[in-house]
């Protein structure tokens, strides 16, 4: 018998992104005979009833983003991300894989940290971290350095000081 797997697409952001990364791990999973399906929460919801009727033998949870990536709203993915994983978590005891770019970025900020401490959550590589990259703010000097130009450079500097603390622990 054949080993079945559900990666799931998290993003639910309107309009709609194809979820790359869970095309490529599908491909590459079809390609070593796994069969594959994808549950994508921008079309539904019923996790719960896919899952007891596919009974896969593990799933791959897809996280694209941790936020919208809009300066305006800012609005964060990783109350609703965690949600959907304990969801998941609640109706079923197989493996379950999280991974993309929104995830990788800072795994233990986004929904794992609990996890990882208990030792039910590894890390695939835990000897890598991303490179380091340096970080400009360039404005137009016509302009002087408003209170909104000032806010901004006050939350990038500290969240950047905050995930960069949490990396070298």
């Amino acid at each position: 018998m054949r080993p079945t797997a559900l990666l799931v697409n998290t993003n639910t952001v309107r309009p709609l992104v194809a979820p790359i990364g869970l095309e490529y791990v599908g491909s590459y999973l079809k390609d070593k005979g796994v069969d594959v399906q994808v549950f994508d929460f921008a079309f539904r919801d019923d996790i719960e009833s896919y899952i007891s009727s596919m009974r896969p033998d593990f799933i791959g949870f897809g996280i694209r983003n941790s936020d919208d990536c809009s300066w305006p709203s800012a609005r964060s993915f990783i109350p609703e991300l965690k949600v959907l994983y304990e969801r998941i978590r609640n109706c079923t005891d197989v493996p379950v894989i999280l991974g993309g770019g929104g995830l990788s970025v800072m795994p233990e900020q986004i929904i794992c940290s609990g996890e990882l401490q208990q030792g039910t959550i590894h890390p695939v590589l835990p000897e890598w971290s991303p490179r380091s990259v340096d970080v400009y703010m360039i404005y137009p000097f016509q302009l002087s350095f408003s209170n909104l130009i000032r806010a901004f450079y006050d939350t990038a500097l500290e969240i950047i000081t905050e995930n960069t603390a949490m990396t070298e622990e």
